[in-house]
């Protein structure tokens, strides 16, 4: 009787900013990220694909340049998802969410203290609207479901 073994090699993302041994490389992924880092990109992959991996070292690329980093999802459990996968996968990085049930004082406490703030468009367009803070230290901003955008 014999056997056939097939061995597989992972590798794993290398970055400074990212936990080592958490996040396997796949060459598509790592195109698409230097992609990003060049030029404003509007992402479209089937679910399951990795958008969220390609946002994860992009956004670890410009924290290691010293910038900060905004990330806007259209819904709070989305939100919640992505502080859940930045937090984990994200070395070295302070990331919070604001939300409009936090008052305004936390919020812009959060956004100044923050490499990796996490919240819906609608929370950051207000606080914008009523001067809170501004965006002038941010680095990034990542658009999770830009498909949802609407009116202005």
């Amino acid at each position: 009787m014999s056997y056939a073994l097939n061995v597989i090699m992972v590798s794993y993302i290398e970055h400074p900013r990212i936990v080592p041994g958490t996040v396997e490389e796949r060459g598509y992924q790592m195109r698409m990220a230097e992609g990003c880092l060049k030029d404003s990109t509007l992402l479209i992959l089937p679910t399951g694909l990795g958008k969220t991996i390609v946002a994860l070292y992009v956004v670890a690329d410009v924290l290691e340049s010293g910038k900060k980093v905004l990330i806007l999802a259209p819904t709070k459990p989305l939100v919640d998802q992505h502080l859940s996968t930045f937090s984990t996968l994200l070395a070295d990085a302070d990331v919070n969410m604001i939300n409009g049930n936090m008052l305004p004082k936390k919020r812009k406490e959060t956004m100044e203290h923050s490499d990796v703030t996490i919240a819906t468009p609608q929370a950051v367009a207000n606080d914008l609207e009523n001067e809170l803070y501004d965006l002038k230290d941010i680095g990034l901003i990542v658009y999770d479901e830009a498909h949802r955008g609407t009116g202005e």
